[in-house]
């Protein structure tokens, strides 16, 4: 069985979150959200085969939440995948939105909570075309 490794940064979204802001103020982020899974500017790899492959994406709260907090997960723009790719001098490809999917848009983080529940991430296996390229591929989610 022949398997391929899809490489997944999940510090994009968290970067897109913390360049997503215009006046960059360095003051206390009080209920500034993130993917937990880009704590620390983290790579996650994923295996992907003939069957494809799964992820998962938490958003979490810098602290506790006053009230309850509504996040949409989305698909990152090119632009900031090339933001992204000319900070950390990569050159990752946005994985094509119809490779994979989530399992809900939309989370809740709860009041008095800092953890919204995981959203499944499902991977479609990659084509011929895919694996031939000699591309790394990023999932494109922000948030």
């Amino acid at each position: 069985m022949k398997k391929r490794i899809l490489y997944i940064t999940m510090a994009l979204g968290g970067m897109l979150y913390l360049t997503a802001c215009q006046n960059a103020a360095y003051d206390v982020i009080d209920e500034g959200v993130y993917i937990s899974e880009a704590e620390n500017g983290n790579l996650k790899k994923i295996t992907i085969d003939n069957t494809g492959g799964k992820a998962t994406v938490t958003v979490r709260a810098a602290e506790s939440c006053s009230n309850d907090m509504h996040v949409t997960i989305g698909t990152a723009t090119t632009d900031e995948l090339a933001a992204f790719n000319k900070r950390n001098g990569t050159s990752y490809v946005a994985l094509p939105a119809d490779n994979y999917s989530l399992s809900s848009s939309d989370v809740t983080l709860s009041k008095g909570k800092v953890t919204a529940p995981s959203v499944e991430v499902a991977i479609k296996p990659l084509t011929e075309d895919q694996i031939n390229s000699g591309d790394k591929y990023v999932l494109p989610i922000s948030i």
